[in-house]
């Protein structure tokens, strides 16, 4: 998108990737600041109306916000800028919820008749990210080869077909509330004098020697060190994935030995698609 096409400097600035401060640091940050709120709400949206659901409303907002982000942007650079840097905060809204609610989904609808959810499966539902990371490198990589198009038209077409993959997504959970049980939730609560005591096997073979508040603070941190453990991971694995992921294609370019001036350039742009194709793809044994 940032091209001379798409110029709020003179041109030859824009020519070499360069725009106005504010292009560079919102389209950035946005979505960050969207994911963070998707992350926080969809999860506790999924536990009130079900993870289906939560998770065809997540889906719908990535399907819209790349979507009219491809067709709505017109006019002046500054509104073209504006318009996407919008629908990028959105679109973090969407990418952040899908976290909690396809980690669940994947394991728990792959539990046991005894309840013990299928940790396998959630694996392979984030397996698929890398995929979907080279993804939009490869559509680009394929429309810079045709001369035809201008680089107006290939960021479009980039931003729109992202929306397919999502698309697909929610009709294929729209069919499974069809055809499908209802949701299932594979770790019981029991409410008794307004303590909430998780009913697992660690919790069972302390319950015979401890009070009932002893129970409960027992339980609630025995989840408490795990929920901090995750959340740690999730935390580094944060700072590190979704900034690479984003800035892989700045990074690449900036140390690279690439001729080409021209940031928008057919050149240029296989140049950095494949190389980022190769640096993305190693995630896929990791």
């Amino acid at each position: 998108v940032m091209s001379e096409e798409e110029c709020t400097l003179d041109q030859l600035s824009c020519r070499h990737g360069e725009q106005l401060p504010w292009v560079h640091s919102l389209s950035s940050a946005v979505i960050f600041i969207g994911a963070i709120l998707g992350q926080l709400s969809m999860g506790y949206i999924g536990d009130l109306i079900g993870k289906n659901q939560a998770l065809i409303i997540t889906l719908v907002i990535v399907t819209l916000s790349a979507f009219l982000s491809a067709i709505i942007p017109t006019n002046n650079a500054t509104t073209v800028y504006s318009t996407i840097i919008t629908f990028r905060f959105f679109l973090g809204i969407g990418l952040g919820g899908i976290f909690p609610l396809t980690a669940t989904k994947s394991s728990e609808d792959n539990g046991d008749s005894y309840g013990l959810i299928n940790p396998v499966r959630a694996a392979w539902a984030f397996f698929w990210q890398m995929p979907g990371t080279m993804a939009p490198w490869l559509v680009g990589y394929i429309l810079s080869c045709d001369g035809n198009l201008s680089v107006s038209y290939q960021w479009r077409l980039i931003l729109g077909v992202g929306a397919i993959p999502p698309l697909l997504s929610v009709i294929g959970l729209i069919i499974e509330n069809y055809v499908h049980l209802p949701d299932i939730s594979y770790i019981s609560y029991h409410n008794k004098d307004d303590h909430i005591l998780l009913s697992n096997s660690v919790y069972d073979s302390h319950s015979s020697t401890k009070t009932q508040y002893e129970e409960s603070t027992f339980s609630y941190w025995t989840i408490a060190k795990y929920l901090i453990s995750t959340g740690g991971a999730w935390m580094l694995f944060d700072f590190i994935g979704f900034g690479v992921s984003l800035s892989g294609g700045e990074i690449i370019d900036a140390i690279s030995s690439s001729n080409h001036d021209n940031i928008s350039s057919p050149n240029r742009i296989q140049f950095v698609s494949s190389r980022q194709l190769i640096a993305a793809s190693m995630g896929i044994p990791g």
